[in-house]
């Protein structure tokens, strides 16, 4: 049997967490350096930080935030954007990220 590691607790992506645990980087930046340790932590709601849509809830989008937010970073969403929004790749929008104007259309 597993060892399920508790939230807090180093893992790497072999391990198993805790029931609704993710096993992450536990960096709270932007970079994409993987010296950081990796931790079981929970995942996300809507409308907290991310970089990356595996550490938001099951069925959550990482979108960039718009205009009213000031742009800044990324955050959980249910919905990807509409076309018009802003946008960092393809994955956010409804349709595709034009990456020359970073709009989704």
């Amino acid at each position: 049997d597993p060892y399920y590691r508790l939230e807090g607790e180093f893992c790497n992506q072999d391990d198993h967490c805790e029931g609704g645990l993710i096993c992450r980087a536990d960096d709270g930046d932007d970079d994409d350096d993987d010296d950081e340790p990796w931790r079981c932590t929970a995942p996300k709601k809507v409308g907290e930080d991310c970089v990356y849509a595996d550490e938001c809830e099951e069925g959550l989008y990482c979108v960039r935030r718009q205009a009213k937010e000031n742009y800044k970073g990324m955050k959980c969403s249910s919905r990807r954007l509409k076309a018009g929004a802003w946008c960092y790749s393809s994955s956010e929008c409804e349709g595709i990220c034009n990456a020359w104007i970073s709009e989704c259309q």
